[in-house]
């Protein structure tokens, strides 16, 4: 777990993210010798709140930029709890904190990406007949993005910034000669961007976004592509480009179109169908293992 004093700078705070490949950091304040939450930063913040509007990261204290607004979980708080507080809340950190003399100290965050796994275990599970999981493609549920949604491989970050800021989107797709050859997201910025020196309107999108791009047919199931995804292990998989065109057999409807399929869809979407299970957060750091428990049995371990 990551956190700061919130009289900390801005840079300190993106230098200690880089440093953990953490997407957000917990924000303190010190009363009486107990860590409590002031708020939290994350790369949606530095972007929007930071970059965007031209304050230098060296002087800008993190108290003046970070959410305020935090809501946090405790301890024993059901997953597909904290999977309603984040589809609810349009956002993807959620803090743990557990409850010291009348004090809500940190202990911990969640974020989407670490939940999926075991929403999808329990969801295996629950539907390993159902016909509805098993059909359910990825274009019912995907975010159909415009054409603006996307960039050229010689422009440059700062264009690609301003059109995720348009948009409120936390990446866009890069392409060349109308084929789709990576992406480019709020991470590739604070990583390979921002704590690298370098300045958006200079920097070509082409040497900084993340080129090993997968791409799935909008007739793919759910189930398929977030077993791709979990597969892959990497931080920028929260993005799928859907590209295709072809016949629906079932429709018969041409597919024509560019689409985008993040872990919030499917998390939106496995709460959505599922029922409220017996796993909670305290179930996910036991022993240093991730269980996924459903009726006091163990249905997955990811070390």
């Amino acid at each position: 777990m990551l956190e700061i004093s919130s009289q900390a700078t801005v840079f300190t705070a993106i230098k200690q993210m880089c440093d953990r490949n953490a997407g957000s950091i917990l924000v303190r304040s010190d009363l009486a010798k107990k860590k409590i939450i002031s708020g939290i930063f994350t790369e949606h913040d530095y972007l929007r709140r930071v970059v965007l509007k031209n304050l230098p990261p060296e002087s800008t204290f993190i108290n003046n930029v970070m959410t305020t607004q935090v809501v946090a979980a405790s301890l024993n708080t059901n997953i597909w709890e904290i999977s309603r507080l984040m589809t609810a809340g349009k956002f993807r950190h959620v803090p743990i904190v557990r409850v010291d003399q009348g004090f809500e100290e940190p202990v911990g965050v969640v974020s989407s990406f670490d939940i999926i796994p075991y929403m999808y275990a329990v969801m295996s599970a629950v539907h390993e007949n159902s016909e509805e999981v098993n059909e359910m493609k990825c274009y019912s549920i995907c975010r159909k993005s415009s054409t603006l949604c996307y960039v050229n491989v010689t422009d440059t970050v700062g264009k690609a910034l301003q059109i995720m800021e348009t948009y409120n989107i936390g990446a866009v797709f890069v392409t060349n000669k109308q084929k789709l050859v990576g992406t480019f997201t709020e991470h590739d910025y604070v990583h390979k961007v921002a704590i690298q020196g370098r300045h958006p309107k200079d920097t070509p999108v082409r040497e900084v976004m993340e080129k090993n791009c997968m791409s799935v047919h909008p007739t793919t199931s759910v189930v398929n592509a977030l077993e791709i995804m979990q597969t892959q292990k990497m931080r920028n998989i929260s993005i799928v480009p859907l590209i295709g065109k072809t016949i629906d057999n079932d429709s018969g409807r041409n597919w024509s179109f560019v689409g985008m399929l993040t872990e919030m869809d499917i998390i939106k979407y496995l709460h959505s169908i599922s029922s409220s299970n017996a796993l909670t957060f305290f179930d996910y750091v036991k022993k240093g293992k991730r269980v996924c428990t459903m009726n006091e049995q163990a249905t997955n371990t990811i070390t």
